[in-house]
């Protein structure tokens, strides 16, 4: 995990420096501030160079060490990185800085500002790990199947080949989303050479909710699809939640390239979202194989299982 901060001056990052972690989001849990009025419940504290996990109860000081980091420190600026796995990994986090200065003989300070109040329900940050966004200019993408110009955008996680017979078509490897003022981009790896069909569809929860949109005949689907990029087209969800009813969408445009596409569809044919949610379902069996392959893997375990999320700003 990698943060940094900037403060009117750094001297020696030690433990006036406080960063205040809560992985599951919910303030019942963790340490809440010595008189209840922190915002966040924290599991987990970074302190200087060491990362510490709450052991209290809720109210008092108990914490260990989990492990210790080499900070980066130069002028007013400090750069934080240590392993994502020190704090279990999660998803999400709510965050929020506290400045002791009170050692000093001087006041605390806490970012984001208004953070501590009398009934804990300040000011905190939200940072998603899994999110992704790539904003870039517009004309900045050539929708051509080559991805030349994916090299410096942030990737979804690389997925393993896990699908084997020549028929199985779609294997999916990797995949990438990007946005400019107008447009969404889509990129796609795949393990053998793609013809842009029917095997390749893209399903998109633009609201974020299951309960909304197709959830797969067999309510399996980890996402509730509001839209469908199948192949080159678009399409908008028309049915109650498993039945198959869709319309067409004008405006996507598709093309292969070796074992690699390009999609592109209007924001607006989608409704402008700010955060949506997708997974990539290859339907082989639609083309004569036998296995139907999804990115990320495991995305047809219904609620609670994986998908991807792609934030535009």
């Amino acid at each position: 995990m990698n943060f940094s901060v900037r403060n009117a001056s750094i001297g020696t990052l030690d433990a006036k420096y406080n960063v205040y972690i809560d992985t599951d989001s919910n303030p019942s849990t963790g340490f809440h501030g010595g008189s209840g009025n922190f915002p966040v419940g924290a599991e987990y504290l970074v302190q200087g160079s060491t990362v510490y996990h709450y052991t209290g109860t809720g109210l008092n000081w108990s914490w260990a060490s989990v492990g210790t980091f080499t900070p980066g420190v130069s002028g007013n600026s400090a750069e934080y990185k240590f392993a994502r796995s020190l704090i279990g990994s999660p998803k999400i986090v709510r965050l929020y800085f506290y400045g002791d200065n009170t050692g000093l003989g001087g006041v605390v300070d806490s970012y984001p500002t208004s953070a501590l109040t009398s009934n804990g329900t300040g000011n905190f940050l939200v940072y998603r790990m899994d999110d992704v966004t790539n904003s870039v200019a517009a004309g900045a993408i050539t929708v051509n199947g080559s991805l030349t110009e994916w090299s410096t955008l942030r990737q979804f996680p690389v997925k393993p080949d896990d699908v084997t017979g020549a028929a199985n078509v779609v294997d999916y490897e990797k995949g990438w989303v990007a946005h400019d003022p107008t447009n969404l981009y889509f990129a796609v790896q795949n393990a053998n050479a793609v013809t842009l069909n029917g095997a390749y569809n893209i399903y998109i929860d633009t609201d974020c909710n299951r309960s909304t949109g197709f959830i797969g005949s067999g309510s399996n689907f980890t996402v509730g699809a509001e839209y469908l990029i199948q192949g080159g087209s678009l399409f908008h969800y028309t049915g109650t939640g498993t039945n198959w009813s869709w319309s067409s969408v004008a405006g996507a445009n598709g093309v292969p390239s070796g074992n690699t596409y390009e999609v592109s569809i209007p924001r607006s044919a989608i409704g402008s979202p700010s955060i949506f949610k997708f997974i990539e379902y290859g339907d082989n069996p639609s083309v004569g194989g036998t296995t139907v392959d999804t990115y990320p893997m495991n995305a047809l375990t219904g609620a609670g299982g994986p998908s991807l999320t792609y934030r535009v700003q």
